[in-house]
């Protein structure tokens, strides 16, 4: 499954200890489609709205990724902003990434 968040968390990793990822920097134009939002901030789901050309709800519920998923993640460049902010975002005010699970590892066997 693809999402996209304006955060990634180390508990969106379960369990912690015994996963591996890989984190690129991309382009909005990487970003598929079919992702599913757990966007928090309304302005930043704004500026995917526009930059995606396609509806990306404020969604808050927690996400815990599994191994065949992607994170696709857009980090603001510079300051926090407080909403509403006065100045429009676009989206060359933020960085994108990508997030991959590469595997998750059984750490009971290694003992």
């Amino acid at each position: 499954m693809n999402y996209i968040s304006d955060v990634f968390s180390l508990r969106m990793l379960f369990p912690l200890s015994a996963v591996s990822f890989k984190t690129e920097e991309i382009s909005a134009k990487d970003i598929p489609q079919d992702v599913m939002s757990f966007v928090r901030h309304h302005e930043t789901a704004g500026v995917l709205s526009r930059t995606l050309n396609k509806n990306i709800p404020v969604r808050r519920g927690f996400l815990t990724l599994k191994p065949e998923d992607k994170l696709y993640v857009l980090q603001l460049n510079g300051d926090r902003f407080q909403e509403p902010n006065t100045l429009p975002l676009t989206a060359d005010d933020f960085t994108f990434y990508k997030i991959s699970i590469i595997s998750y590892h059984d750490e009971l066997t290694k003992q």
